[in-house]
């Protein structure tokens, strides 16, 4: 029914380095092509080649395949989803948490902010020592933030100046 729209001969190179084909399909910048072949054996990781006329090939891997028995007029296909080979891929949005400590120094933790980690840390030490409470619970409160500082999530965030501010704790 499509076929008209058909105009790449598509080979398949399974994993065992056999070349199958040609089958009629349409190369698709999106990634995506339909072959109408319903005998097809393609599996992911398959590499598809596209012949160009001007004698060279370009090779793909096959990302996914989906099979489509087909409906009333329309015919049997497989949907094969590629990627270009030696192509990049497009890498992952880096992520990260910014924390804002207000009423502490303006203790800020996160990518492109100016950190003042031990400055910070030592104020912090001086308002709980200053705090009008018990010795006790200035105790408490110092092993809290060790804890806090010793804790691995926060030591990779901090990195070295974890382990030096720590030393300002006992």
């Amino acid at each position: 029914m499509f076929e008209e729209f058909n105009n790449d001969d598509c080979y398949v190179i399974d994993e065992a380095g056999n070349r199958h084909g040609p089958y009629r399909t349409c190369f698709t910048p999106n990634g995506v092509l339909d072959i109408q072949e319903p005998t097809l054996i393609v599996h992911e990781g398959d590499t598809l080649v596209q012949p160009l006329p001007n004698g060279q090939e370009f090779l793909f891997t096959v990302t996914k395949v989906d099979f489509t028995s087909g409906m009333m007029d329309f015919p049997a296909f497989w949907r094969v989803e590629y990627q270009k080979q030696g192509s990049r891929q497009k890498a992952p949005a880096v992520t990260s948490s910014v924390y804002n400590f207000h009423g502490s120094n303006n203790v800020q933790i996160g990518d492109n902010n100016i950190q003042n980690i031990r400055n910070a840390v030592e104020a912090l030490v001086q308002g709980i020592n200053d705090a009008p409470t018990t010795p006790a619970e200035k105790e408490k409160a110092k092993g809290l933030l060790r804890t806090f500082l010793e804790n691995p999530t926060t030591a990779s965030v901090l990195g070295a100046a974890a382990t030096g501010v720590i030393e300002l704790l006992k």
